[in-house]
């Protein structure tokens, strides 16, 4: 991966720059809370590396990106109020990125999820039997 080498390397920019790597006989001399702190600071720090390596990994897959996206879409609906109104725009996206089996399958499931939400059980129905359907022909 591409992006992992980059973030190290900031990683280690920071620490150099600010100081944050010292010999060992500098370490002995600081106050033990102070080099509590410096070693709480670089782990958060490789954790923040590690979660932002890990989520360049999911959006570089593109397919995972449309469903972060299909997902950020109904929930910003359901903020507004009313996520059946997400129906028709994921319906719309369907129609102009259907081509692509797998980004329909992710917007028949979310599609599914709102109306099974909604009590329109029958209609979540029709939408798993289309995932099957176009998903069973492969």
């Amino acid at each position: 991966m591409k992006a992992r080498p980059v973030l190290w390397g900031m990683v280690i920019s920071m620490v150099v720059g600010m100081g944050l790597w010292m010999p060992a006989p500098v370490q002995a001399q600081m106050n033990p809370q102070e080099l509590q702190n410096i070693q709480n600071f670089l782990k958060l720090m490789h954790s923040y590396l590690e979660i932002s390596s890990q989520w360049y990994s999911l959006v570089s897959n593109r397919e995972i990106a449309v469903y972060l996206a299909v997902d950020g879409i109904v929930e910003l609906y359901e903020q507004k109020g009313n996520k059946m109104d997400a129906i028709p725009v994921l319906r719309d996206l369907m129609k102009r990125y259907g081509n692509n089996p797998t980004i329909r399958t992710i917007i028949r499931f979310k599609i599914r999820d709102i109306l099974k939400d909604n009590g329109r059980v029958d209609e979540a129905l029709k939408e798993l039997m289309a995932i099957i359907d176009e998903n069973a022909r492969r």
